[in-house]
Formats: C-alpha cells, structure tokens, sequence
C-alpha cells in the first residue's frame, strides 16, 4: 500500500514538472507499454557485489523499444534512495551495444541506459528501490512521452574474515626448556576480500610457553586465496611442558579488510590452533640466530645459503661432522633438495659455531624457505666418545620485493634540449638505495612511445649499480625532431641485470621506472638570442670609396657587431628592400662570418645596380640569419635590421680623405696591448698638389698614444693629386675590447697657380680591439708517470698549450698558483715559474703522437734537436712540472698566467685556468693465499690466490702469473685474468696444481718438501693505460698424506676374564705416522699401547689386554697418531669379541687311575737317577786313584 502512495505521489510530481516544459512541446502519458525492462544489474566498479560504501558503481538497466514509430533522443532519469548519489547526471542517454550514444531507436531494438552510483557507507545492507523515468519523443510528432519503472538496488554484507590455519609449529626446535624459539603459523586468505592488515593476539596455555600471551601486527596485503607464513616470537617454551604432546591455544584475529572495488571494512574472528612439543635432545645447544647468507630475504636467489650461529652448552667436547639438510621450496646447486654439509668442527663449553649451508637456490615464486636439518656429531662424555644427532627446523619468510632502485635525477648535458637539436646526451642518475644488494652486468634500456626523440630506444650495456651508489647514465647522439612539440614527456626506463648479494649469491631482475624528459620552448632562448647591431655601413668593399649615381656594380659594406652572450655561426646577410625602389640588389644575399663570437664584427659586401637611381637617402632593410652555437641546435634564427646611407651626387672638387688604415701588417691586436702600430694610407683628391700635411690622430680614452712617440706626424711634400701616402701611429691599447671611434685630422697646404692655401680635412676611422680570451688555448694536459694515491711526491705532470691568436711570441713564461697542499718539487713553492722543455709545431705532435708514456722521451729528443724559444702561430708549448701533492684532490684548480714577448715587442699577459683531473694509481696490490693449506687428493689440489685493491682506484686487464719455486706444487695453468679490478675490492682466483714427489737429501737422507713455494707476477693496467709489474713470492703448507689401516687379522677374545686383542696397524700413506699410540675400551676400562712413529709402506703389530667381566659383545679400538705439523688424527673401529669357555672332566674311576701313574712315573724317575749318581761317582773314585798312582 505504502509502496503503491509513493508512485502515486512521484507520478503527481512528474506531471508538474512536465507542466513547466517551454511551451511547444505536447506532453503526453502513454496509456499503453513502448518500453519493456528486459534486465537490470547493479554492480560495483569490478562487476562484483556492492556494499556500504561502493564508489563507481553501475547500474545497466537494459531496455526494449515495441512501439510502431521510431524514439527520439530516449533519455532516463533515476530518482535514488537516501543513501545513493548519483556521479555527474541523473539523466544518462540510451546507447547501443556498441556503447555509442543512440538518437533514433526502432522498433524491436534493445537499448540500455548506464547511471554511475556512490553508495553512502551509513546505508545498511539490504534492497533499496529506486524509480527511472524514460522520456522520448516520437518520429514526426512533437509530443514529449514518458515512462516510469522501478528497480532494486540491492547492497550486500560485507564479506566475513575467513582464515585458515594451514600449520602451526615451534622453530627452529620444541623440546621443552628451549628457549629463542619462534612460533610459525600458515595462514591462508579463504575470503573474498583482500587482507589489509592482521592484528593478532595470540594465547597459549601457561605450562606451555612463556610468556603465554603475545601480540603481533601484520601489516602487508594479503589477497584472496594468497598463503603466508607468520614468525611470532621468540617465546620459551616452559621446561616442564610435557614431550610430544599437542597443546591448544586460541587465536584472535583483528583485521583490515578490502573488497574488490576498495571499500575498506574491519572484522575480527577467533581461531584455534594446536601446537606440539617433541622430546628433548640429548645434546644440549643454544641456537642463537639464523639468517640467510645473503643478507636479504628475497626469492628467486641462487647460490645462496643459510647461516645458523649456535651455542654448545654441554660441559664435554661436542664434535659436529656433518649435516643432512631437507629443503623445500629451494634446492641446492645439483637440482637435489636434500644436501650433505660436512663441518668437522670440535665445540667446547658455550662455544659458539656457525654453521653454514651454502649452494641454495630458492624458487622463483617462493613465499618461504623451509629447511629442516639434522646434524651428526660424536660427543665425548667420561672419556667415551659416542654418536650424536640434532634436529632442527627454520622456516624463512621471503618477501618479492621492490629493489629500492631510484631515479635521482634527469637533465641533459647542455642543461637544456629544444627541438631541432642534434648530439644532445641525456644523462640519467640512478640511485641503488640498497645496502646489500648491487646490479652488474644491467642493461639500461629507455624505451620512448611518444617519438619525442630519435633513436626511439636508447640502450647502454655493462652497467654496475653498486650498493649504496650513484650512476650516471649517458645516452649520446640524440637528435629531437623540429617537429617534436615542447613540453613533458612521460617515458619508461626498464634496467635487466643480475643482482648480486654480498655472499655472491645472484638473481635476474627487470626493473621498471618512469621517467619524465623535458623539451624546451624556444622562448627560453629570448633572454641569450644574440642582438645584432649595424656599426658601419659604407660604400666600397675592403676601404671605403666613392660611389655616385649610374654605376653598374657599386659595393655596399655592412659592419655588424654581435652585442649577445653567446657565439653565433653561419652568419649571412639579406637584403630584403631598399628604398626608394630605384637601386636594385644584384643577388640579395652575403656571407658576413662563418663564426662570431660575442662582442666580434663582421663585414658583408653586396653589389647593387646604381644605373637607374638619384642622389640621396637610401633604406635598406636587413634580414640576419644566423646559427647559435649552443645546445646543438641546427635551427636557422633571424633578425631584422635597418639602415641608411647617403649616395652622393658627383660634384667637382675635393679634399683628403682616409682610403685605407689597418693594423700594422694586419696582426691581430688584443686588449692591453702595448707598442702597437697603426697605419692609415690617405689620399689627395684635391684638383692640385699639397706642398706639406700634418695629420694628428685623436683617439678615445683608453687608446693612448705609446709613451715616446707624436700624436702628430709630418709629412713632407708634394703629394700630387689623387696620389696615397701612409703615416704609422704608435698605440697603447689600455681599453676593453670592442670598437672604438678616432678622429685623423689633416692640415696642409695646398698649392695653386696663383700661390696656396692652407686647409683642413676630417674624416673617421673605427678601431677594432679584439679579445685575448682564447688566444692562448690549453690543449691538454697528462701524467707522465701516473701518481699514486695522495700523498705523493715527484709527480710529473705534463701541459701543452697552444697558440691560437698571436703571428708570434718569444720567452714564455707559465706562473702557476697551485691550491693548498700541493707545491712544486724541486723548489717547494706554492707558485713556481715555467719554461717551456719543448716547442712543437702541429706537424710534430701529429707525426709521433704524443701520450703519456713516451712524451718525456720525445719533449728530450726535441730540445736537443731543435732548442727554440719562438713561437709561431700554431705552435704548441709543453711544460712539465713535478707536484707534492698531500691531500687526497680529484681535481686541481690551478690559476696560470702566461707571460711572454709578443709580436710587437713587449710584454704581454694571458691568464689561464686549469682543470687537471688528478688520476691515481693503488702503490701496491696485495696478494695472498686464501688458505696457508693445500691438500691433495688423486695427485691435484686447489690455491686459491686472493687479489686485492685496498685503494680507491681501480685497475684493468690484470694477469696474475703463478710460477713453482720448490717443484713439488706444479700449476696447470700458471696465467690468470682479471678483467677489471675495483677499488676497495678483492678477486679470489683458484689454480690447480699437480703434486710432484719432489725430494732431497740431507747427509744422504731423503726429506720431501713440507710447503709449497711460488713466485707471482701481478701485471695490471691503471686508469690512464700505463703497465706496472708486480713479483711477490707465496708459500703454502703442503698437507702430508698418511692413511693408517687396520688389517683385517685383528681379532679380540675373551677368556678367563682377561680380553686381548692382537692385530697389524699399516700405513699405506706417504707420510710418517708420528706420535701413534693404541688406545683399548671396553665398559668403562681403557688401556694403551704407544707404538711410536709409523713410516710410509710400514706395518707394526700390537697386543692389548684388560682384566674385566665380561659386560658386551662389542670393543672399541681407537688409534691416535699426528701429522708433521702436530694435527691430531683419530682412527676409531669396532670390534666383536670371541669368548673362548673352558671345559673340566670330573669322573673318580679316572682320576684315581691318574694318581697312581703319576706315582709310578716319580718312582721310575728317582731309580734313574740314583742309577745315573752311583755311576758317577764311581767313575769319578777310579778316575783319581788311577791319577794318585802315576804321580806316585
């Protein structure tokens, strides 16, 4: 009902409105149904749902036309809820398929009108009803015709926060007690909206970690359906939680969250999460901070690795050997996800060891790295040594970021660049903001859409953007189009390259920025557009001369001074009228300079045609067209001038007028000038002869007569009529340079028939002072031998200057003013005086060539040859100075003055600034072993030799020679390469060597080498191409090979609770065994049993015995023994034991039977040998009755 009063209402409102039409048009309601709502949609500006909020929404209402006649200019109009507001109109016009707007619709033609809608963010969720109003005229009818429809707009819910917890685990270990342990959650976007913000607030149970509640923020965006890993902590984890069991904890999740069309909106959920703990380790270790080894956390990395710092915490010797490492999302350098590192490494209490996996590399579009590793060692508790293993796990967040690569600044290198100009350079400054990170071998590349200059892409190869530096990119030989309009121009810098970390580690990268190129407008060259200016303007060619009516062939001179900054080329003169219109221009055009510099003159003759013309005043009008000399521009500027000359009428008679001066034989004359001399011819055009003249010359100031010398000359007579004479002034030109004016006076006598007359004649003449800057040019300058890094001594620094603007000078001096910290050698002035050591002509530098190697060779040979102190104009003058230079300069400013004798004869004085570029050389390079040990393995082992340039300069095309000195280390390949060597950097190259049973013989004992000696050559090329040698020598310990075994004879048995074991120890090594020493360890019983030293091919056999019970099946022989240098080896086996049982018999009948032939046997014995006594005795009684009776 409520719905039904309101179109009531709305339908009143409309007919009022409509009765407010102009009158002319008839409106009319349908009573019938021209349009038919065939769809409607209402979405946000991505076609999705709209919500509170929404800007840029559309509502498409998609309409049919079924009336007979065709519509005219259909239009709708929408009347909106509070709440919505529409975006420019609420009238829209119908429009086709083809989104072109519709003036006719036909019959049966489809037709939609498109409103843009903001959607208030107070409005709740819900369907809102909005009414459009279609209004049309008819074909042939002027009546207006409308219809009014209703449409829902319907506004949804905001999406809800929908997480999901992917995992959630203890890193890098969860036994309970370990402490710095981060908490790891995955968590995955399951909502339609994006992530802005995370705030989380985590609670675990008390028994579990402490602390128990922790809160983290999250600030990244995560979108729709992305997955990303969170690392919460550290936390410890309580040592009383219980082992491998799952604990709850809740999590509660405030977010910032964004639709598709950018509505911002919060939410908040909470979730549960479990974690587990896992037993404890028995080797207790402290891991005290992890990172990569690259020092950035980006994806995509190769060659990278993991570093882990731990700390042993156990009071025995912890002996890590090696670790299994399980990667995800990475793979080590072979493509295998799992890697064997070994370590070898012995830790005691609280020592710490980082432990490394290098050879990564990490997947391109990775969001984390996790690796789980486990270590294996052998601990060493009561004197027994047992295997041990330690599992943890690390999970790295990785974060595709933006290299902080800017660009800093963009200019051209004439500061500006105007269409029309060609060889601009574009120089580029970029700016590496980061501190780990550098990019080499980048390509440069700008890529201009716009064809605002030509070539439309501009690469530059081979650049390094070094950490933390700026570069300069200069893009050369770029012309602008004329037709290029001024202005700014948006364009696109793409630099690919490698990025390189600082452990090595690399990744291929395309960086993208844009950049703005300025065109200027010409106008900006208003302020610096030369202005010419009309000095002099006479008839004749080189002098003045007379010209009157009826010539065919009359020369016109025009004098044009450039009064502008800047120097000008291709200088022509146009004669574009002349009035009156009775002297004609034979051809209209001249060339007046091919180059003219500020304050300079330049002359034009053109010829006119005098035959038809008058007496009198003639106009002329200039056009001057001219090149500039700046900013490469090849456009052709003009200037118009005006001037006027007087053309006489002949008349008889005349008087003496100025027909030629100049400076003596036309040298050039400078400002401060002395001694000059200037000659002015004249000539008598009176009808008789001048008995007598004297002509005075007055000159403006700063033009002064030379001390010495008349301002006036006399000039004998006769001077016959129409006959020249010449008269010399002696100038000093104490002035600026330019023009000045100066007045010649003559005053004679002239002699007639009837006697004389005395008379006097003026005229002018214009004297050009011209400007010394530049007469004198510094060419070049170079160091003979290449200083090293300040500070240094003795310097030789070489300078050629050349003369440009004098016929010819004599004795020339150079007076330096050097800058602080820096003076002359041989006297220790600050401003030493020097002479030239040679004087060359240009036939002579260009025929040998002059560089810094071989130019004090040559200066030598040319003063012995042809010592001179003349110059010529030309000619090129080398000095050579030797610097103590202290301070650390990149350039010298060094004020000069340049005095000499010049072709008038006096002195005279050109100053000179100069800019020497102070190019260094490092004074040493070191070069080191890496490793004082080489070990071989097969016959061939590895030396790696760092070279390293600890100075700020850097060098190019270094070899580096490695030739054996003790033979037993002999080289593969002796040569090495380096291409370029920065400052402040170190190149690491590896030879392989070949082990050669080198030995000798002391008192005729053999000995072999125990290190390794090399002689190193180092040679490398410095910035300004000289070659320097460098010969060191290296050693290196060579690691003795011995190889002890164990044969397989050894056997270990058990009997009468006594264990033994017997066996053979070998050394098939080629080093002697020293110090070897047998070790036996049963239960907790250990013997020893010291062998000594074991030669080379040798064998030695041992026994070892303990008293104890039998406790295992099992023994441990562990062999000790040292090398030559005292490292400590340890050869460890186990063995089984054989137990050997005894038997007893114990039967009566036969141990009885035993006892009675045990005494039948004594028996027997006992007759024996008293038997045996009785004989003896016997014989013996005989023996000495037989001898007492021969005695007697």
């Amino acid at each position: 009902m409520l719905k039904e009063l309101n179109l009531r209402f709305l339908f009143i409102l409309l007919l009022i409105l409509v009765n407010t039409l102009p009158i002319g048009y008839n409106v009319s309601s349908v009573d019938y149904i021209d349009w038919i709502i065939e769809n409607y949609s209402f979405r946000s500006s991505t076609g999705e749902s709209v919500y509170p909020g929404s800007r840029n929404t559309q509502l498409t209402i998609i309409a049919r036309y079924i009336d007979s006649y065709d519509a005219i200019n259909p239009v709708a109009c929408i009347n909106l809820p509070e709440g919505f507001q529409y975006i420019e109109s609420n009238c829209v016009p119908a429009r086709d398929f083809g989104d072109n707007v519709t003036d006719i619709v036909k019959p049966g033609i489809t037709v939609y009108f498109r409103f843009r809608i903001n959607v208030d963010r107070s409005i709740e969720p819900g369907l809102y009803e909005a009414l459009v109003n279609i209004t049309y005229f008819k074909i042939n009818d002027n009546n207006l015709y409308w219809e009014i429809f209703s449409v829902e707009l319907e506004v949804s819910e905001y999406p809800p926060l929908d997480l999901k917890i992917v995992d959630s685990y203890f890193s890098p270990y969860n036994y309970p007690g370990a402490r710095n342990v981060d908490i790891i959650l995955i968590i995955l976007n399951n909502g339609e909206s994006s992530i802005n913000s995370l705030r989380l607030n985590l609670i675990l149970p008390v028994e579990l970690v402490e602390p128990s509640e922790i809160n983290y923020t999250y600030v990244l965006t995560i979108p729709t359906g992305r997955e990303v890993y969170l690392s919460i902590g550290p936390v410890v984890i309580n040592p009383y939680a219980s082992p491998n069991t799952r604990y709850t904890g809740i999590l509660r999740v405030y977010a910032q969250l964004s639709t598709s069309d950018n509505v911002v909106y919060s939410d908040e959920r909470q979730y549960n999460i479990t974690l587990s703990t896992g037993c404890s380790d028995v080797v207790k270790i402290n891991v005290l901070t992890y990172e990569l080894t690259s020092n950035t956390q980006l994806p995509g990395l190769r060659n990278t690795g993991l570093r882990i710092l731990i700390q042993s915490l156990e009071d025995d010797l912890l002996n890590i050997k090696y670790s299994r490492v399980l990667l995800e999302n990475a793979e080590s350098v072979n493509g295998s996800n799992t890697v064997i590192y070994v370590h070898n490494t012995i830790l005691n209490y609280l020592d710490v060891f980082w432990i490394t996996y290098n050879g990564i590399n990490i997947y391109e579009n990775a969001s984390y790295m996790r690796v789980n590793t486990t270590i294996y060692g052998t601990m060493v508790r009561n004197n027994i040594e047992y295997p041990v293993s330690i599992n943890l796990s690390f999970t790295i967040i990785l974060i595709n970021r933006d290299i902080e690569i800017y660009v800093e600044k963009i200019w051209w290198r004439d500061s500006i660049a105007y269409p029309g100009s060609t060889s601009n350079e574009l120089i580029i400054s970029i700016f590496n903001n980061e501190t780990q990170l550098s990019i080499i071998d980048a390509v440069v590349e700008l890529e201009t859409f716009s064809n605002v200059i030509y070539p439309n892409n501009l690469t530059v190869y081979n650049i390094v953007l070094n950490s933390g530096s700026l570069t300069e990119i200069v893009y050369t030989d770029i012309a602008i189009p004329e037709s290029t309009q001024p202005g700014l121009y948006e364009e696109v810098l793409k630099i690919t390259g490698v990025l390189r970390c600082v452990d090595n580690s690399f990744k291929y990268i395309t960086i993208t920025r844009r950049i703005s190129i300025l065109v200027t407008d010409y106008s900006n060259l208003e302020p610096v557009l030369p202005m010419f200016s009309i000095i002099d303007t006479y008839w004749g060619e080189v002098t003045p001369q007379y010209v009157y009516p009826g010539e065919a062939k009359a020369p016109l001179t025009i004098v044009l001074q450039n009064t502008g900054i800047v120097t000008v080329s291709n200088t022509f003169i146009v004669i574009e009228s002349i009035e009156p219109s009775d002297v004609f221009p034979l051809g209209n055009s001249a060339i007046c300079s091919l180059q003219l510099s500020p304050g300079s003159v330049c002359s034009a003759t053109v010829y006119l045609d005098l035959r038809n013309s008058s007496s009198g005043l003639k106009t002329i009008n200039i056009v001057v067209k001219y090149n500039l000399n700046i900013y490469n521009l090849n456009k052709v500027f003009v200037q118009k001038l005006k001037s006027s000359i007087y053309l006489p009428e002949y008349m008889p008679g005349g008087k003496v007028l100025v027909v030629d001066y100049r400076w003596l034989n036309n040298n050039p004359v400078y400002n401060g000038s002395r001694k000059v001399v200037l000659s002015i011819t004249f000539s008598n055009l009176e009808a008789y002869t001048i008995g007598s003249i004297w002509v005075s010359l007055k000159t403006p100031r700063g033009v002064e007569i030379h001390s010495g010398y008349s301002r006036t000359i006399y000039v004998n007579g006769p001077v016959m009529s129409l006959q020249t004479a010449t008269v010399y002034f002696t100038l000093d030109l104490l002035c600026f340079p330019g023009i000045y004016n100066a007045t010649v006076e003559f005053d004679y006598y002239l002699q007639s028939n009837n006697g004389g007359i005395r008379k006097t004649s003026v005229d002018k003449i214009s004297l050009i002072v011209e400007n010394s800057t530049g007469s004198i040019e510094f060419v070049t300058y170079g160091w003979i031998t290449l200083p090293r890094t300040p500070p240094v001594y003795g310097a030789q620094l070489y300078i050629i200057l050349r003369n440009v603007g004098f016929p010819t000078l004599s004795n020339p001096v150079l007076k330096m003013k050097l800058p602080s910290s820096v003076v002359e050698s041989r006297t220790n002035s600050s401003e030493p005086l020097l002479i030239p050591l040679a004087i060359l002509t240009p036939q002579q530098l260009f025929i040998n060539q002059i560089t810094s190697n071989n130019i004090f060779q040559l200066l030598t040979q040319f003063v012995q040859s042809t010592p001179t102190s003349s110059v010529s104009k030309g000619d090129f003058l080398t000095f050579i100075v030797l610097l103590n230079i202290e301070e650390n300069y990149t350039v010298l400013n060094i004020p000069c003055n340049l005095s000499f004798i010049d072709h008038w004869g006096e002195e005279y004085y050109v100053s000179l600034n100069l800019l020497i570029e102070l190019l260094t050389v490092p004074p040493v390079l070191n070069i080191y072993p890496e490793s004082p040990l080489i070990v071989f393995r097969n016959g061939t082992a590895f030396l790696d030799v760092v070279v390293e340039n600890n100075y700020s300069v850097r060098v190019a095309n270094v070899y580096v020679v490695l030739i054996p000195v003790s033979g037993n280390a002999i080289p593969i390949n002796s040569l090495k390469y380096i291409e370029k060597l920065e400052g402040r950097s170190r190149v690491v190259v590896r030879f392989e060597l070949v082990y050669n049973p080198v030995q000798i013989h002391v008192s005729s004992i053999p000995a072999s080498f125990s290190s390794a000696v090399f002689q190193t050559t180092l040679i490398y090329t410095d910035v300004s191409g000289v070659i320097h040698s460098i010969n060191t020598t290296l050693a290196v310990l060579v690691k003795p090979f011995i190889e002890i075994i164990l044969l397989p004879e050894i056997v270990a048995k058990y009997s009468k609770g006594i264990l033994s074991v017997n066996g053979i120890i070998a050394n098939i090594g080629i080093s002697t065994a020293k110090s070897t020493v047998i070790y036996l360890k049963y239960s907790n019983l250990e013997t020893v049993y010291i062998i000594g030293d074991v030669e080379p091919s040798s064998q030695l056999p041992f026994r070892l015995e303990i008293t104890t019970q039998y406790t295992s099946d099992k023994c441990t022989l562990v062999v000790k023994y040292r090398d030559e240098y005292g490292i400590e080896y340890l050869l460890t086996e186990e063995l089984e034991i054989q137990r050997v049982f005894e038997e007893s018999v114990t039967t009566t009948t036969v141990e009885n039977r035993l006892d009675v032939l045990k005494y039948l046997v004594i028996v027997a014995i006992v007759c024996f040998l008293s038997g045996v006594f009785y004989v003896i005795h016997r014989y013996v009684k005989n023996t000495s009755k037989r001898m007492m009776y021969e005695t007697s």
